[in-house]
């Protein structure tokens, strides 16, 4: 149990650095009074729709909830290792868990990123750092919820379900036995995220499309600029870019995330059922999540180093700052692999570093498309000269 209990201590201590990052934010100068006046209408307007998106969306995730409990909770038993029913329960309460986690993601990004968009262009008029770091500060506190909520509610799922089968009763042979399926039982967590992100990705994009098209008419029919705040359409385009570029992409990302944890916790799984040698089932399910939980540390460390200067291109704090990001949760999983699973650290450990240098190349070459210091968006704005 001590691998579960490490998530839950490293997550809710993501959990209290994003708090600390969120109250940093929030603590910086929001601009003078025209700007506050602005931001509080674009934030007005994405969180009255947020509001109604989770109203609806959690209406579907409900009905949808109960069609998985008649799928699978009033089956006969056949030989499972737990009754129909009790299958039933846990995938209709971890589906529950993770279309209501998608969703309190999502309401979190969106009330952020309408706070730390105003912060970083105030910061601007500072410095390019000041607006740098109220930026990547926003987006590092929302990174921190995603991961950290992400493991938490995922090993507080497999927690509550041992706990359920006497873990730490007299007698915890039963809940010893249920490890290796777990995953299994709780995978409607990974489905209640997605089917919650799918539909928001759908309605906040449509939000922001069918917004942005009404700034552009208004442009024409009103003779308003479209980018002007007298626009309604503006504001509203606005307010899609918080709701549907910020809040639901968080969604998305957070059921990657949870797709990614069971998805590895199943294959690890099955990995425990065909290799005799390898006698802790427990460590061996909770090792994606115990490298999960250690990569907010990385994701924290870094948040808090990015700076730069005017003389430095924003973009190279930025790549330091995920390379750093990248190598504290590379050593983070070696340390994971080294305690939880060292008869395998070897094939581990080399999986590890391919991935590693992989992510540092992937990056590499988004900052150079990208990166006004290069070749690819020089030509691009070259090209843009000619129509």
């Amino acid at each position: 149990m001590t691998e579960i209990l490490v998530v839950l201590a490293i997550s809710i201590a993501a959990f209290g650095a994003a708090g600390y990052l969120v109250r940093w934010l929030v603590g910086q100068p929001s601009g003078d009074a025209e700007m506050s006046r602005v931001a509080a209408l674009i934030q007005n307007g994405a969180e009255s729709f947020a509001r109604r998106q989770t109203g609806i969306i959690g209406a579907l995730a409900a009905l949808l909830g109960g069609v998985l409990f008649l799928a699978y909770g009033l089956r006969p038993a056949t030989g499972d290792v737990v009754p129909g029913f009790e299958l039933g329960v846990w995938l209709t309460l971890s589906f529950a868990v993770g279309a209501s986690s998608a969703l309190v993601t999502s309401r979190t990004a969106t009330w952020v990123a309408g706070r730390g968009a105003v912060r970083a262009a105030a910061a601007a008029q500072k410095s390019v750092d000041a607006a740098l770091q109220a930026s990547v500060r926003a987006g590092g506190a929302v990174s921190l919820w995603i991961g950290a909520a992400s493991a938490l509610t995922t090993s507080g799922l497999v927690l509550a379900l041992l706990v359920y089968h006497g873990a730490l009763g007299e007698d915890p042979i039963p809940a010893r036995a249920l490890v290796p399926v777990a995953p299994w039982l709780v995978l409607g967590h990974a489905l209640g995220a997605s089917f919650a992100a799918l539909l928001m990705q759908l309605s906040g994009g449509s939000f922001s499309k069918a917004a942005d098209i009404g700034a552009d008419v208004g442009a024409r029919e009103a003779g308003l600029d479209d980018d002007a705040a007298e626009n309604p359409a503006t504001v509203a385009d606005l307010a899609g870019d918080c709701v549907g570029g910020t809040g639901n992409r968080a969604a998305a990302s957070f059921a990657t995330a949870a797709c990614e944890d069971l998805v590895m916790m199943l294959a690890l799984a099955l990995v425990y059922a065909a290799d005799t040698q390898l006698k802790n089932a427990l460590a061996l399910v909770m090792l994606p999540l115990v490298v999960r939980a250690l990569g907010q540390l990385g994701t924290a460390f870094a948040t808090f180093i990015v700076r730069t200067d005017e003389r430095e291109a924003p973009q190279a704090a930025v790549f330091r700052g995920l390379v750093v990001a990248l190598v504290v949760h590379a050593f983070g999983l070696v340390g994971a692999v080294e305690w939880l699973l060292p008869a395998r650290r070897g094939a581990l450990v080399a999986c590890a570093a391919i991935g590693a240098a992989l992510g540092i190349a992937v990056i590499a070459l988004t900052n150079y498309f990208v990166g006004l210091r290069f070749r690819p968006a020089r030509d691009a704005a070259d090209a843009a000269r000619g129509g």
